[in-house]
This record gives C-alpha cells, structure tokens and sequence, in this order.
C-alpha cells in the first residue's frame, strides 16, 4: 500500500492483528524486508503509536490500549487480521476484541481482510455479517486441505507409555533436525522434555509460561540450529516461518482438524518437502478419523478402518470442545505417583493392623477378668 508522509495528527493508517507476540514479530520481519529503503521503526510494548503507520499487534494489547484511549484507529485505511479462525472464534474472548476494533476503526473507506489456512463455514458467516456485501473469497486449495509436500503418518502406540518407546525409538533411529514435537499442554513440554533429553541431543521446551524474553531466546537459537528438537504447545502451530523444519511429530494427536493442519504445515514450506508423525493411543481411536480424511484428501496413504469410523454430531462436539485427560508423561513423575501411592497404602495398612491389634487386646483383657 502506498502511504503519504506520516502525519502525528492521522495515526495509524494500517493494523495488522495476529494472536501472538512471536506472530507479531514475523510480520515486522517480512514488513522490514518489504519496505526495504524506507524509513522505517519497530513500535515495543509502552511506546507511542504516534506518528507510525503501520501497527502490527495482538488482541490482549490493542485492547489495552484502546481501553486506555493510547491509540486512535479512526484513520485506519487497512485493517487485517492474521489467523481470522482463532480471532473469530466465537469460543474465545478474541471475538470482543475484533469488535471492539471494528468500532474503532471509524473510516467508512477502509479495506478489511481475513487471513488463515483454516476457516470455518461458521467463522465465514461471522466475518460477512460485517463486512460489505461485496467481499471477496480466495481459496488456495481447499477449505481444510494440508500441504501435500508433507509425508503424513498415523503411529498406534497403545498407551501413553508407548508414545515414549516411539519418540525414543525416532531419537535412536535419528530424525533431521530441526524437528518440532506438539504436545497438549504446558504441563507436557516439561514432561516429554525430562523423558527424552540426553547427552549430545540438543533439545528444548518453549510454552507461554515462558517470559518474552526466554521464548524470543529459544526462536533464535531454533532458527539457527542450535536447538535441534522443540518440544512446544498450539502456541507455535500457527503462522510461524520455520523454513528449514523437516519433521513435525505430534506427541499428542490434535483436537481438531484446523489444530492439524496448521501443526503439520510448520514444515514442507516454501516447496520443500515434510514429513508429520502423528502417535495414538486406544483412547484416541474416536479422533483418528477425521485426520485420516484430510491425509488421504492430501494424497497419503491411511487405513480403511481409520476412513470407517462414524461419529455422531454430538460426539464430533464433544471431541472438538474437550482436551483428552493423559497420564502423566514422564516416567520418573509416575514412579514417584505410584511410590506416594504405594506408601500411603503401606502407612494405612500400619495403622489398620495397629487398630486391629489394640482391639484384640482389649477382648483378652475383658476376657481375663470374667
């Protein structure tokens, strides 16, 4: 887009809003390469808005500032929203901030764009209810399509316990490195982490508990291969650039099919080629079909049993809005479960034949003095 000088009584001209910080961040990356030979600075956190252009940002901090009336969007000539799937979602408290930025944004003359690998015939229907009548559509491919550069995998592993074996068994064969691994919860980065680390593989953990600062760190030495294997959450499934992952291997099978395909395509970018590994478990079996759809839509070769599988409109909710419960990761963490276990049985055992002796006791002595 082509803008005049800057103006300090305009304000920002574009907004770009994107889910995360490390989102955000690219797209500063790419702006700077695009607007090569322009003037150009980078706005961070508790610095005025006024006087720039462009203002790259996410929901939790644009809200902020709007709350707070630090930033004035009524001049905003272009306004998009990266990932639009999770920013729409009417699940998540996202949705009130693209309302509230949608009111902000005041010009009449103003061009709105959605932009996302997944979007939903729901979310769609969201999205025209405010924009004009006139919207267009592109789709690349298909609605929920994957990238069909990336080898796709389905991995029965039995339990929990049988997706270490597996990743253990990946580590021993070697994996190319840089290899993403997703896992379910912040709890599990920690877990898988402790599980599989050993001396000269070159692994790490990144989750949103992190600080900034430690998440900035670790994309960084991932990028530049100091980091060979990164155990994450959905926090990097979406939107991230990583242009040399080879592998994507998901320790915990996705919730949804969008989760999917946006995990997988952390890899195979730019036209070269991925491989994705996808473990499950007996519990998982209700989940695989709908993944197993969208690997044989993408040319890969899936089981008929895994296509069989039919759930019911109310069980597809249920597996949607629900996170499966697994047991704890780390065998280390389950020997000492099941030794506190083990030892509270023990005490109560003590206890119980301590009652039983005192009691038996009491009766001899009853019986003595009769």
């Amino acid at each position: 887009c082509s803008f005049r000088e800057p103006d300090p009584e305009v304000g920002v001209r574009a907004l770009i809003v994107t889910p995360t910080m490390e989102l955000a961040e690219q797209i500063e990356r790419e702006a700077f390469l695009l607007m090569k030979g322009q003037r150009w600075k980078l706005v961070r956190h508790g610095q005025s808005t006024r006087n720039k252009d462009i203002f790259v940002t996410t929901p939790g901090r644009v809200a902020t500032m709007l709350e707070k009336k630090l930033v004035s969007l009524d001049m905003v000539q272009y306004l998009v929203f990266d990932e639009a799937d999770r920013l729409w979602d009417s699940t998540t408290d996202n949705l009130q901030v693209v309302d509230a930025v949608l009111t902000a944004c005041t010009l009449k003359e103003k061009v709105v764009a959605l932009f996302t690998a997944t979007l939903s015939a729901k979310i769609e229907s969201i999205a025209r209810s405010v924009m004009s009548p006139d919207v267009v559509r592109i789709i690349v491919a298909g609605r929920t399509m994957a990238n069909r550069n990336v080898k796709q995998e389905l991995v029965f592993c039995g339990n929990e316990l049988g997706k270490i074996v597996a990743m253990r068994n990946l580590v021993r064969e070697g994996i190319t490195p840089p290899v993403l691994v997703f896992v379910q919860s912040i709890e599990r980065t920690k877990e898988l982490y402790e599980e599989i680390h050993c001396q000269g593989l070159h692994i790490a953990v990144m989750n949103s508990k992190m600080t900034h600062e430690e998440r900035e760190a670790t994309m960084i030495r991932f990028r530049l291969g100091k980091i060979w294997v990164l155990v994450t959450t959905e926090l990097l499934s979406r939107g991230i650039d990583f242009k040399n992952v080879g592998t994507v291997i998901n320790f915990d099978i996705p919730v949804t099919v969008e989760s999917y395909i946006h995990r997988i395509g952390r890899c195979g970018r730019a036209g070269k080629t991925g491989r994705a590994i996808t473990f499950f478990t007996e519990e998982d079996r209700e989940r695989v079909a709908p993944i197993a759809r969208v690997m044989k839509e993408s040319g890969n070769a899936v089981e008929d049993w895994m296509l069989d599988i039919r759930l019911d409109r109310q069980t597809r909710r249920r597996l949607q809005r629900s996170t499966p419960q697994r047991m704890i990761v780390s065998t280390r963490k389950r020997m000492h479960v099941a030794n506190q276990r083990m030892n509270r049985q023990l005490r109560r055992l003590e206890r119980e034949g301590v009652s039983r002796e005192d009691g038996g006791s009491s009766e001899e002595d009853a019986a003595v003095a009769a």
